[in-house]
């Protein structure tokens, strides 16, 4: 049985003469459900599109009513010429009248919703590419990441919390020259792994863009670096909403 594909239904089908009558109603609607959307030969005979070969028994079965009430529900449906029958002593083929009528409308709309699926399946196109892009994009710092941090885990993990961070910011680090230039001033800023996991947490508990010499608030707003080696020629709280990447980024 076909369960691909679909029909459309007017409104004005509340109106149907037989609508009230449950079993007409499902007998009907079943007919325009399973009948051929397109011509196709079975048994040595061609059987059209908006025809279906079935016996009282199949319908019975297949709708869950008696054999009676199929015969009933058929007959209504030939009296007011909503569909016609050949019969033979095994089955019938039944025809629906108005099929091409109730089809138009639908085929068109297929027609509608595959040009409309198009530019779906365009974005879901673009987002498995902006997928493997972040991918891609990922792997330049995360392998980068792991040389630089050797065996130390928590170095490795302050490295990662920045760069997640900066993504949720949209200012991925994205390319290898950033990743070098990020390392880098990480290394003027401190020699052994502790420091920079403390400046690299400081960043990123700021949403920092770049990293910068550690600092001590002391309370107040004024700002202690803990190495005055270190101490910028600019003030931190200026330069919190910049980064020393942009123009690379760019």
């Amino acid at each position: 049985m076909l369960e691909n594909g679909y029909v459309r239904l007017y409104r004005s089908f509340l109106s149907w003469e037989w609508y009230a009558d449950v079993n007409t109603k499902n007998l009907f609607l079943h007919l325009i459900l399973t009948a051929n959307y397109e011509d196709k030969k079975w048994q040595g005979i061609i059987i059209r599109r908006g025809q279906r070969v079935a016996s009282y028994a199949t319908l019975s079965k297949e709708l869950k009513m008696s054999v009676k009430s199929v015969r009933t529900a058929l007959n209504h449906l030939k009296s007011t010429s909503e569909v016609a029958s050949q019969i033979t002593n095994e089955y019938s083929i039944i025809t629906i009248n108005n099929y091409e009528k109730y089809q138009e409308v639908a085929s068109q709309t297929a027609s509608e919703g595959q040009t409309s699926g198009k530019p779906r399946a365009s974005e879901g196109q673009q987002c498995k590419k902006d997928k493997e892009s972040n991918k891609a994009k990922k792997s330049i710092y995360s392998d980068a990441f792991s040389a630089y941090a050797g065996e130390d885990d928590d170095l490795l993990k302050a490295l990662n919390d920045f760069a997640e961070m900066r993504k949720a910011k949209k200012k991925t680090i994205s390319t290898v020259r950033t990743v070098e230039m990020l390392l880098t001033k990480l290394d003027s800023l401190a020699s052994d792994s502790q420091t920079k996991i403390k400046i690299l947490e400081q960043s990123t508990f700021h949403n920092w863009d770049s990293v910068f010499p550690l600092k001590e608030d002391g309370g107040g707003k004024s700002s202690k670096y803990s190495d005055p080696q270190h101490k910028p020629s600019y003030d931190i709280e200026e330069y919190e909403k910049q980064s020393i990447f942009d123009e690379v980024e760019k």
